[in-house]
């Protein structure tokens, strides 16, 4: 397309005009600076895009299994000696918690 314009611009123009046309449309030192700049910026924001899905997606399944596991504590109601249903269910979450967090 820019090659199009610039034959186009190049019929245009006579004489002195078009060589130094020439000579401009001929360099092509910093292009690739200019396309650097130009897909640096998408690259980058698809890259955390990404990662930010990734992490949302870790936490929505430690919610989830969190959940189902103190359901099924819940429903069976099957509790260590001395601790409450309503604690052993806490305790499960957290312990479910603290294994997709890394801790």
């Amino acid at each position: 397309m820019v090659i199009a314009w610039g034959l186009l611009l190049l019929s245009k123009l006579e004489g002195e005009s078009q060589l130094k046309f020439r000579s401009i449309m001929g360099r092509e030192s910093g292009t690739s600076i200019v396309e650097f700049a130009l897909v640096a910026p998408f690259f980058i924001l698809a890259l955390f895009a990404a990662l930010q899905i990734g992490l949302i997606l870790l936490v929505q399944n430690a919610l989830d299994t969190s959940a189902r596991e103190a359901s099924r504590l819940g429903i069976t109601g099957q509790t260590t000696s001395g601790v409450t249903r309503e604690q052993a269910i806490q305790n499960k979450v957290l312990s479910v918690i603290r294994t997709y967090s890394g801790g």
